[in-house]
């Protein structure tokens, strides 16, 4: 799984690349312009010189289109983790150091283990006032055994904020939708662009601004979460 830091590194890297694009086209459409400005020179003439202007240009934007879409694939495929809720939480430190994280984790979740599903709430309540993520992630396995065992209510989570989930969803949408004003520029510049592959790219492009969050992953012991709160975070 990437952080959030890696995504944005990605996303700048592929926003310079599509302004590049960009500027090529832009020289492209004033080059063309220019051509077809010139009253002095026969129609045939200009299209062969046009065909050449943007032949040369398509020359050098097959490099950067595929860049894109490279850089672009390794991206899209981290929104699986980012729209889960409950693998972030899982994610969610006491401590940075994970033998100190680890321990806490167990001492935890032994004492909540001990507590009624009334006073499991009240402490999952508590964490949540305190932004205590990592505690009310704990608060929420313990209250799934009494859900599983006792037919308890559960800690609901479902509305849980994670830091950083909307911005790393949106990051990577954008990154969607540069590959896809990549291709619209090389359709563009190629003067090839049918009014349907322009629609198309253009509905990519306006990617909504909205998060698609689920509530997947977690195993109901807590099992192996510790070691993924260790080596996952720092990918």
């Amino acid at each position: 799984m990437w952080n959030i830091e890696r995504i944005r590194l990605v996303k700048t890297a592929m926003q310079l690349k599509r302004n590049a694009m960009q500027e090529v086209l832009d020289g492209v459409s004033t080059e063309i312009a220019q051509l077809e400005a010139d009253g002095t020179r026969h129609p045939t003439w200009i299209r062969e010189r046009t065909d050449e202007v943007r032949g040369k240009a398509m020359s050098a934007l097959g490099p950067s289109m595929r860049y894109l879409s490279e850089q672009a694939a390794p991206v899209m495929a981290q929104s699986r983790f980012w729209e889960s809720r409950n693998l972030l939480l899982s994610l969610e430190k006491f401590d940075e150091d994970p033998v100190k994280d680890s321990a806490i984790r167990q001492r935890y979740m032994a004492e909540l283990n001990a507590l009624s599903p009334e006073e499991l709430q009240l402490v999952a309540a508590h964490a949540r006032d305190d932004n205590n993520l990592p505690l009310l992630w704990q608060a929420h396995l313990a209250g799934r055994r009494w859900a599983e065992v006792k037919g308890a209510t559960g800690i609901d989570i479902s509305d849980v904020e994670v830091p950083g989930q909307a911005e790393a969803l949106q990051a990577i949408r954008d990154c969607g939708a540069l590959v896809a004003g990549g291709e619209l520029i090389v359709g563009q510049t190629s003067g090839r662009l049918t009014p349907t592959k322009k629609m198309q790219l253009g509905r990519a492009m306006a990617q909504p601004r909205e998060n698609n969050v689920s509530g997947r992953y977690g195993d109901s012991d807590g099992s192996g979460i510790a070691g993924l709160a260790a080596n996952q975070r720092s990918t």
